[in-house]
């Protein structure tokens, strides 16, 4: 086998668990989707839902797509195109309207992180321009994405449905960096939408487990690899060592917050097991310090934003221990395979991990006070079952019922929330 190596030589060998990751993802040679055969697929004809007859239609429907497609996967954005594009675009639109009535004059500018292969963006700025055109007129929408192939897709698709520069543009970029929003926002002051589809489940997450240090306390730790950049195919390998990055022990505390006030919510067969448990061996568990980090980036590189979050809350069948784990999947042979370990061959796996969305909102709002915003006047956060948000949203429910009266936009991906913030803008 030859030997591959990074683009950039100056990777460390000694890495945190969510530079490790990032790398495995999204490496520009290597990473899992910045390849040129991006996994990421997309149906050449959307699914008529109201021509199915049930639920077990809408699987063969789906399953059929993804036999033409083989090796690639299939967001929900795809699955119920144009549907999830049209609910996003309607729900920005009541959300202007609200804004015009509180005095606000501006343009519409969304932002969209992670924009797959342009999908969801084809069909928001469809519904806009043939339902809104006083929104589209004067629109905005652009995509940052981490992977140029993915980045050239989006253009390619949304520049072929008739959208121009002048309303569409995709770069190359990654959210979490100040650096980016400097490049692509045109203007900090403006209010603007955020908008992320299943891309909080990617984000490079840490690990930290609660050891016994040689005084024989309790003590955190966090997770670091030691790999080769210079031959990526040679086994990485775990260590631990004391906690010590600031980022991680911000989102730690916010963990240990919440923990502390569900334990006092709890009833008394939950105490009892929550007692037995701090008995036992504690289970690695896994932080979403890039989220703390995007959230930190977006309150200081544009703070009037509002977000449209949306992502997984639970994770079937996850083999990878630890609280929060991720599932780590590789295809071989055109069928998914989950795997205990992140250590797939480098590239190889997707390795998304399920949202605790109250963590979220925790340090949604500790992200807010740190830029001095007021949380009570001036910033809300709602979450949202997916099913909640798409009956309220979505434009034409009947397109999206099958002859039974089954709806899979609300009754498939079960497993999904929205997290939504509201913003001041005037």
């Amino acid at each position: 086998m030859s030997s591959r190596r990074l683009i950039s030589t100056q990777t460390p060998r000694v890495v945190l668990l969510r530079d490790f990751i990032r790398a495995s993802l999204y490496d520009p040679s290597h990473g899992y989707f910045c390849q040129n055969n991006a996994p990421i697929g997309s149906l050449e004809e959307p699914i008529e839902f109201d021509a199915l007859e049930g639920k077990d239609e809408y699987y063969d429907a789906v399953a059929q797509q993804y036999d033409t497609l083989g090796t690639h996967w299939l967001t929900p954005a795809e699955i119920f195109s144009p549907h999830i594009g049209h609910s996003i675009a309607s729900y920005i639109s009541d959300r202007i309207d609200e804004k015009k009535r509180q005095g606000w004059g501006g343009p519409l500018t969304i932002y969209e992180i992670g924009g797959g292969t342009g999908t969801l963006a084809k069909d928001a700025l469809d519904w806009l321009r043939a339902h809104r055109n006083d929104v589209y007129s004067s629109c905005r929408y652009e995509t940052i994405d981490i992977s140029l192939n993915l980045a050239d897709r989006q253009r390619d698709k949304v520049h072929g449905a008739g959208h121009g520069d002048d309303v569409f543009r995709a770069h190359v970029g990654d959210a979490c960096e100040h650096e980016t929003w400097h490049r692509v926002a045109r203007d900090d002051t403006a209010g603007c939408f955020i908008v992320g589809m299943e891309v909080l489940d990617n984000l490079p997450h840490d690990k930290v487990v609660k050891l016994e240090n040689d005084l024989g306390e309790s003590v955190w730790m966090e997770s670091c690899v030691e790999y080769d950049p210079e031959n990526l195919d040679q086994e990485p390998e775990e260590h631990v060592r004391p906690l010590s990055d600031a980022v991680i022990t911000d989102v730690l505390k916010s963990w240990s917050e919440l923990k502390e006030s569900e334990s006092t919510s709890l009833s008394v067969d939950r105490v009892l097991k929550w007692l037995l448990d701090m008995n036992r061996t504690p289970e690695p568990v896994f932080l979403p310090t890039s989220a703390a980090m995007l959230f930190d980036t977006l309150n200081s590189a544009v703070p009037h934003h509002e977000c449209i979050f949306s992502d997984f809350d639970y994770l079937p069948d996850v083999v990878v221990e630890g609280e929060n784990a991720p599932i780590v999947s590789t295809t071989i042979d055109g069928k998914a395979r989950d795997r205990a370990t992140l250590f797939a061959p480098f590239g190889s796996a997707d390795i998304f991990f399920p949202t605790n969305f109250r963590l979220l909102q925790t340090m949604y709002q500790r992200s807010l006070m740190s830029a001095g915003v007021s949380m009570e006047h001036e910033s809300k956060i709602k979450i949202l079952k997916a099913s909640d948000f798409f009956s309220s949203n979505v434009p034409n429910a009947a397109r999206v019922t099958t002859k039974s009266g089954y709806v899979p936009l609300t009754e498939d991906y079960s497993n999904t929330s929205f997290f939504l913030t509201h913003r001041s803008w005037a």
